[in-house]
């Protein structure tokens, strides 16, 4: 079992928790905090919270105890962008500190720096991919089933898709996220892997941190879909993509 809180006084916080009863079952505490001059504010340490909170329910390695159940904060891209990176520090130094309910992978790099999996990640891969387990069709020919149309955006990748056969497919068009954050679980970066050796993504002048999809992908689910286009375990949702009026000024 575990419990993920954010407290300002953390020290108190612990003291309240050990003096609680329906936390007994707890018998180590991690703190992540910042540091003399570089303090964590408040939107950092609720979407931590948030963060952490997701990747165990989505990992499924303990039983999570919650209070009230944790809100995702409203923050600008910029902002959610470094609280990427700092997470991804943060889930590092929880598993050197002896923090293993992250279950992290060891995982290997290459040129560009992004992730890739190792014979070992492909064979033991698990998590919440595994379990919603499905193939990724690449270069797939299919129209929305209902006509809805759904868009994502996160740290300036911008993907449109839809719904078609039972399965969630990715228009041609859409970004890919270049980067792939250390959190992610190895059957994504499987898929990510193999969407980069396809050949069906094209360079964007002047960006390096995304691609253009070409084709139109097919995935199991929004969810995966949506970790395959960030690069990320814990992802904005896909929303609906409201009609759009153009208007021309001549």
């Amino acid at each position: 079992m575990a419990y993920v809180g954010e407290s300002g006084k953390p020290m108190r916080r612990l003291a309240e928790h050990a003096a609680d009863p329906t936390k007994a079952f707890a018998q180590d505490a991690f703190v992540i905090s910042g540091c003399d001059g570089a303090a964590f504010d408040k939107s950092l340490s609720l979407d931590f919270q948030w963060r952490l909170t997701r990747e165990l329910v989505d990992l499924g390695s303990v039983a999570v105890v919650k209070g009230a159940n944790p809100v995702r904060p409203d923050l600008p891209l910029a902002d959610r962008s470094t609280h990427d990176r700092i997470y991804t520090d943060a889930l590092r130094l929880l598993h050197d500190a002896g923090c293993t309910i992250f279950a992290p992978a060891n995982r290997s790099r290459d040129v560009a720096g992004s992730s890739i999996p190792t014979a070992t990640d492909t064979a033991s891969a698990g998590g919440a991919d595994a379990e919603d387990s499905g193939p990724m069709a690449i270069g797939v020919s299919a129209a929305a089933a209902d006509g809805e149309s759904f868009e994502l955006t996160y740290c300036n990748v911008w993907a449109r898709a839809y719904r078609s056969g039972g399965r969630f497919v990715v228009a041609a068009g859409s970004d890919i996220r270049t980067a792939t954050n250390d959190s992610v679980d190895t059957v994504t970066r499987k898929r990510r892997s193999e969407l980069f050796r396809a050949g069906v993504l094209t360079e964007i002048a002047g960006v390096s941190d995304r691609r253009r999809l070409m084709v139109a992908v097919a995935f199991p689910t929004e969810s995966i879909a949506a970790k395959v286009v960030c690069g990320a375990h814990s992802t904005p949702p896909w929303t609906s993509l409201p009609p759009r009026a153009v208007v021309l000024t001549v």
